[in-house]
């Protein structure tokens, strides 16, 4: 469904002469994204405000979306996998609130240890992305600085005492990047550096 309206609308599109043939797959594969992302934050915004936990929610979302499109990581392969796998999760991540909120120092490590992970990695390249060398280098550039600045935003957070709850969902959408860069290698969704050489040097040739 998703993908059949993405389709229709990159057609839409092609018809009207605004964009050129050779780059269909690359806007049906854009709006695709752009769709599914609408419909999970959607559901998850929904979801919020029954859980009644909306602003942190929004925070968490902010915080994990702008770190997630840089760092990259593991995909399900059908939308309607991703949107149960999502949707659980968030409800997940709200039932432990109370309980890991309680436990700071071990919030903060994990933390620490996730940063660590995605300042090493910086950004899988995922195999529907397929960034070449320089594009890879400029995402992972960017990866690190955005948890530069989540971080600082989460230790001045800290500084002045604002509610541990803040925290608490701010720093789970650094844990959740990084679990998800962690996942997109064991299960080898990723093009090896050696292949993206290869490739550059076909490209080259």
């Amino acid at each position: 469904m998703v993908d059949k309206s993405a389709r229709y609308i990159t057609d839409s599109i092609i018809s009207e002469g605004l964009i050129a043939e050779n780059l269909k797959d690359w806007y049906v594969y854009s709006f695709t994204r752009t769709i599914e992302m609408a419909i999970n934050v959607g559901t998850i915004m929904l979801l919020s405000v029954l859980l009644k936990n909306t602003v942190t929610t929004i925070l968490f979302l902010l915080f994990f979306n702008i770190l997630r499109q840089r760092t990259g990581g593991f995909h399900c392969n059908e939308f309607w996998q991703c949107y149960i796998v999502t949707n659980m999760l968030y409800v997940l991540i709200s039932l432990l609130e109370e309980i890991i909120v309680m436990h700071g120092v071990f919030l903060w490590i994990v933390t620490a240890i996730s940063a660590a992970v995605i300042f090493v990695i910086g950004t899988v390249n995922h195999p529907n992305i397929s960034y070449d060398m320089v594009e890879l280098r400029r995402s992972k550039t960017l990866a690190r600085s955005i948890l530069a600045i989540e971080l600082l935003v989460l230790f001045f957070m800290g500084a002045i005492r604002i509610e541990r709850v803040y925290i608490y969902y701010m720093s789970v959408s650094i844990i959740l990047c990084a679990v998800l860069i962690l996942l997109a290698k064991v299960f080898r969704q990723e093009v090896k550096e050696d292949e993206n050489k290869k490739n550059c040097e076909e490209c080259i040739a």
